[in-house]
Parts: C-alpha cells; structure tokens; sequence
C-alpha cells in the first residue's frame, strides 16, 4: 500500500504488520462522508481509539486474574491522550 491520498478514496485497504511476536493487519476504512485530509487523519485516529482501547481491555483483564482490580479501573493513558487529541481534532 502506498501513502497515495487517491487510493484511500477509493475503498478499504489491508496493511500488514509483522512483529516478533504475531502478525497483524490493519484496515484503512473510508467511512467518513468528507474525504479531506482532516477527515482521513480523524479516521485512522479512531482505528488507532480502537486497538487502544482493546489493548487496554486485555490489561484490565490480566489485571483482574492476578488479584489486582484496582489496575483495572478507568482507561489507560493512552486512550485518555488519544481521545482528547481525537477532540482537539474534530474541532
């Protein structure tokens, strides 16, 4: 996949990732009716929501199984920062 603006307009596209320990695949989706490059930022900023938000599900979890619900309250940094920029943006 290239960075081309053209091609994201057209559909959805796959990018592949592979790290050491598994591989994983990422879909750019056209869902936003104003395809500006604000829109196409705003859009991958909610995909990016997204895995943050899954990523931190998982840490709750595995905070939760070892005794430490405490850890489990609230939403990571990450995702805190991520939707305050995501609402700085859609300003």
């Amino acid at each position: 996949m290239t960075g081309d603006k053209t091609e994201w307009e057209k559909g959805t596209y796959s990018v592949s990732y592979d790290g050491a320990e598994s591989t994983h695949t990422y879909t750019l989706k056209d869902k936003l009716p104003d395809n500006t490059d604000a829109a196409i930022a705003l859009n991958l900023l909610e995909q990016i929501i997204e895995r943050a938000e899954k990523e931190d599900n998982q840490q709750k979890a595995l905070a939760i199984k070892h005794g430490k619900a405490s850890n489990a309250i609230g939403e990571s940094w990450m995702v805190f920062h991520l939707k305050a920029l995501k609402k700085i943006l859609e300003q």
